[in-house]
């Protein structure tokens, strides 16, 4: 255990979301004081001692109301507007204007009301388009891939107003860096990440899984719990930090692993078909995870387990 959780107060925004929650068990368990931030969502968590502020991290005054009656030691920076691929080919401006505002109003709040360190989730996004495992040295050598290039310059861009803030107010900042993050808690929706699209539709399917995209699309992927933990044994560390498994997988790979989970819980044998006319992002996308290994727990939870938790809890859903 990193004791240095122990007692520190703790604000964590997006605590109603799927990164957020497990930010908020794991801080509980380390003996943290919890506060956490929501808008509309009704928290997963229902522990009595998270106290929960519920507004809408776009309005300035809102933020700044936050710290105005605790003085917080950390902030962890979960909220944000994402989604899908369909979404980021379609409709790419919905990543900006939101983000941009809450992520330059909690940052500015939070220096001046004196807060030790700031953890921002950034993202992959911000690396160029290349096909080998990026270091976090090199985000900056060129563009990032086009498809990504709106979010990118956004989370770029907050990756320098935390240095602006750190320099300005002294305030430490953690930029993360994760892969694909995947796990239990992930909302099953439409316009969804990936993952649980494919099982949405996997159970919902009778016979045949259409699958976007290629079957050879390569990403890394860690499970939320193995994230959490790395991020959290890190502190008090700064600067940027990919948090990734550093292990390649195909989408054919993930798409095998759903179908074995579907028919243990649902009992049925599905084919699947890749239409590479649907919406898709990259084709690989993967982040060297060398700086982040010593903090990663061990073993790192099987790819085959997360998917079959996430199987099996969007399969209660569908026979509630």
């Amino acid at each position: 255990m990193n004791t240095f959780w122990e007692n520190k107060r703790v604000l964590v925004t997006g605590g109603a979301g799927f990164v957020g929650t497990h930010f908020l068990r794991q801080l509980l368990a380390q003996h943290a004081q919890v506060f956490a931030v929501c808008h509309t969502s009704p928290m997963q968590s229902s522990d009595k001692d998270i106290c929960v502020f519920q507004g809408d991290l776009t309005e300035q005054r809102f933020c700044q109301n936050i710290f105005t009656g605790v003085k917080f030691d950390v902030v962890i920076h979960c909220a944000a507007n994402t989604s899908g691929a369909a979404v980021i080919v379609n409709n790419p401006s919905v990543h900006i204007v939101n983000n941009i505002c809450m992520n330059t109003y909690l940052l500015d709040a939070a220096a001046k009301s004196g807060v030790k360190h700031f953890i921002f989730m950034s993202s992959s996004t911000v690396y160029p388009n290349l096909s080998t495992p990026m270091k976090e040295s090199q985000a900056f050598d060129d563009e990032p891939a086009p498809i990504y290039f709106g979010v990118g310059w956004m989370k770029r861009y907050t990756e320098k107003l935390c240095e602006f803030y750190h320099q300005q107010f002294g305030m430490q900042t953690l930029m993360l860096r994760p892969s694909q993050i995947i796990g239990s808690g992930m909302p099953f929706h439409e316009g969804s990440h990936m993952v649980p699209g494919l099982i949405q539709r996997a159970l919902e399917s009778t016979d045949q899984l259409i699958v976007w995209g290629s079957s050879d699309t390569t990403r890394d992927f860690i499970d939320a719990k193995d994230f959490v933990y790395a991020a959290l044994h890190m502190m008090p560390r700064t600067g940027v930090m990919n948090i990734a498994s550093g292990k390649a997988v195909t989408t054919q790979d993930i798409v095998n692993l759903i179908l074995q989970s579907v028919q243990e819980f649902d009992h049925k044998s599905l084919t699947a078909t890749y239409d590479s006319t649907k919406p898709q992002t990259i084709h690989t996308r993967l982040v060297n995870n060398e700086q982040c290994q010593p903090f990663l727990p061990s073993p790192l939870t099987a790819l085959a387990d997360t998917i079959r938790v996430m199987v099996a809890h969007c399969w209660a859903q569908h026979h509630a």
